[in-house]
């Protein structure tokens, strides 16, 4: 009887729509499609090599999360290299081949220093504003609310420094004639 990654029974037949050829980009997203070919790839070498090769579930984990560049083959050859090279009977992420391990960092890599980048854009944003609101309130309180005045000096037009003072809800609720 055929088992599936998890060793559970799993029917003989591949299931309806799913091509030899069939890019994987097109099921990476669909964990079970890459599960069940694989499971059949699994099975498929195990009888040509006479083992009896299973795989753990953190392999499984992450054969569903890989993002397969390639198509059904690196799949199918990934699974044959498992089966030949396994040290046991069971494949633990410590078999993958040093290829597959290393995309998976850097893709990990790669998301966590997005998530940096966004952040640092963020903080950066906000210190700004903070930075930018503070000078200006500074230098309208150095020329006692004088907007003419204060534009010239930070080298902005009345109407730019109305609008940053509109932005950044600065008023001066102690004098309210301003020019």
């Amino acid at each position: 009887m055929i088992r599936n990654l998890f060793g559970k029974p799993f029917p003989q037949s591949w299931p309806e729509g799913i091509r030899y050829t069939s890019p994987l980009k097109t099921f990476a997203s669909q964990a079970k499609k890459v599960v069940t070919i694989g499971t059949s790839f699994l099975a498929k070498f195990n009888r040509s090599k006479n083992k009896a090769v299973t795989i753990e579930p953190a392999v499984v984990s992450w054969l569903e999360t890989y993002a397969w560049p390639g198509n059904v083959r690196e799949l199918e050859h990934l699974i044959e290299v498992l089966v030949v090279t396994a040290p046991s009977d069971v494949v633990t992420t410590t078999s993958l081949p040093e290829k597959f391990t290393k995309a998976k960092l850097e893709g990990e890599m790669e998301s966590q220093s997005e998530i940096l980048i966004n952040d640092l854009k963020v903080a950066t944003k906000k210190m700004t504003t903070r930075f930018e609101r503070e000078f200006i309130l500074k230098q309208l309180e150095k020329h006692r609310w004088n907007i003419t005045q204060t534009a010239q000096t930070i080298g902005l037009s009345r109407a730019a420094l109305h609008t940053k003072m509109k932005d950044y809800a600065i008023t001066n609720d102690s004098d309210p004639q301003t020019d």
